[in-house]
């Protein structure tokens, strides 16, 4: 086992007595197999040292890693919680580590760490056939110490790619629209499952206007996922919110007349909302294109712009 850096140790569990502290865990190990090796010195030969080599081994083995973000303890039901903006990248970020830590020559999971096991299995065995004497002991120490590094403790990342597809969506969407977009405020919201630990499954993102009225209760952005012959392609929307009687109507012709985009109005309880996305058929249009995502976003921005700022009492909205 090659020692991971100080702040990585948290997310090794242990084959063997996996409560046993990492500092006593790692003396206890390599007291075993110095102990071991000492014997085999001592006389001569493999066997009166092999036990020890295998129970220090045995010690250090790791049965696996885990990588889950920690957003806090909540209940199992989802749960949208508001989150910095900066997290769109840290998402990306951390996934690009995460494939990075992913391929290392000591696991036989990834094409490198196979490899490098098979060449080093077979040289060790090789040895071990040709040699005699005290050679032969070490090469049959190191099919000991080192193979099973290679079949324990495969890394398996807790990735979760969907939501990569929508985070690259979602940025794109507010790249192509950071000019308009800087009179107001964007929010960043994401939906997390987990009874202890918290996972992202969702984003969406919220903008409140600049002196908006209050009855306006924002216009947001989200992506769904299609999934077409295994591959998943983001379907962007924008969703107007305002409290019922607001007349967010008064935008549903305006919208109409734009091409590719279907708008929808509805009533649900104490609200209503104006839904925009792109046209689909049976056959087409499940895949919404970062340029259209973005003229849908902007089209949504300037319905929103246009019906939602304060209204004075008593006179007609400048729709």
């Amino acid at each position: 086992m090659i020692l991971p850096p100080q702040d990585e140790r948290n997310v090794l569990s242990f084959l063997v007595l996996p409560n046993l502290g990492y500092g006593p865990r790692l003396a206890l190990g390599f007291g075993l197999i110095l102990l071991g090796l000492v014997l085999q010195g001592l006389s001569g030969g493999f066997v009166p040292g092999a036990p020890f080599l295998a129970l220090g081994v045995l010690l250090l083995l790791v049965r696996g890693y885990h990588n889950r973000v920690e957003f806090g303890s909540l209940d199992p039901d989802q749960h949208w919680e508001r989150v910095p903006m900066e997290r769109l990248d840290e998402l990306l970020e951390m996934d690009k580590k995460m494939l990075a830590w992913d391929r290392s020559f000591l696991d036989i999971s990834n094409p490198l760490g196979g490899t490098f096991f098979f060449l080093l299995a077979g040289g060790l065995v090789l040895g071990a056939v040709l040699s005699e004497g005290l050679l032969r002991t070490l090469f049959l120490d190191g099919l000991i110490l080192f193979l099973p590094q290679w079949l324990t403790g495969q890394r398996r990342l807790l990735r979760v790619p969907k939501l990569l597809i929508q985070v690259q969506s979602l940025k794109k969407v507010l790249d192509l629209n950071r000019e308009a977009l800087k009179k107001h405020r964007v929010h960043l919201h994401m939906l997390l499952r987990g009874s202890r630990t918290a996972i992202p499954q969702d984003l969406k993102i919220k903008v409140d206007l600049e002196g908006q009225s209050k009855d306006f209760l924002g216009l947001y952005g989200q992506v769904v996922l299609n999934a077409v012959q295994g591959r998943f392609f983001p379907y962007f929307y924008v969703v107007l919110v305002a409290k019922k009687g607001f007349g967010l109507r008064e935008g549903l012709e305006e919208s109409k007349a734009v091409p590719g985009i279907t708008t929808e109005f509805k009533e649900q309880g104490d609200v209503e909302v104006l839904v925009l996305r792109q046209h689909t058929t049976k056959t087409s249009g499940y895949h919404t294109k970062p340029s259209a995502a973005s003229r849908i976003f902007s089209l949504g921005l300037a319905l929103a712009e246009k019906l939602a700022p304060p209204r004075v009492p008593g006179l007609p909205s400048t729709a």
